[in-house]
């Protein structure tokens, strides 16, 4: 079994990634070198000989403060925009049009366009009109929606609850947001 040495690896592909920033003169805040000299020499290594000095630079020769709040909030950030790419998704899945995404997340008729082509959406027309005991039943469960739901997320537990496109709920509810 071929055994990978994680810090061995990390050290390499650190080598090879300081090569690179050197040789390209490029500078970064995220690393502060105690001496320049013998940095400078690093850029214009090859892949061998910087995979020799990783072997042997000790462990301790390395190391990396990663502020934690800030990573957490970086992830938090992620976490967001990728729950609100979902949403969006969905709500066009369950037929939301144009003016439905417009008005929630201020997207263009463009991305609008864009999005349903990416995930295959056929646009079939208008939807048909509710009757005035639909609108009533879909403004009462709208009410008894949880209101720490935004108003995105009501639109799309409302469709789940009644099955009806997003376009035909958004007439009765639009008032509403």
């Amino acid at each position: 079994m071929h055994h990978i040495n994680i810090q061995q690896e990390f050290k390499v592909q650190l080598m090879m990634f300081l090569s690179r920033i050197i040789h390209h003169h490029e500078q970064t805040p995220m690393i502060v070198f105690e001496q320049e000299e013998p940095i400078d020499r690093i850029g214009a290594l090859s892949i061998g000989e910087l995979q020799e000095i990783a072997t042997f630079l000790p462990d301790h020769a390395i190391t990396i403060n990663i502020n934690i709040p800030s990573l957490a909030q970086s992830i938090q950030q992620q976490q967001t925009i990728s729950l609100e790419r979902k949403l969006v998704q969905d709500l066009l899945l369950a037929g939301a049009s144009y003016p439905v995404m417009n008005a929630l997340f201020g997207m263009t008729s463009k991305d609008v366009t864009l999005l349903r082509q990416q995930l295959h959406i056929q646009v079939n027309g208008r939807p048909s009109a509710l009757s005035d005991a639909q609108t009533i039943t879909i403004n009462q469960l709208w009410n008894q929606l949880n209101t720490e739901l935004s108003s995105a997320e009501k639109l799309l537990s409302l469709h789940a609850r009644t099955l009806l496109p997003i376009n035909m709920l958004w007439d009765a509810i639009k008032a509403k947001i």
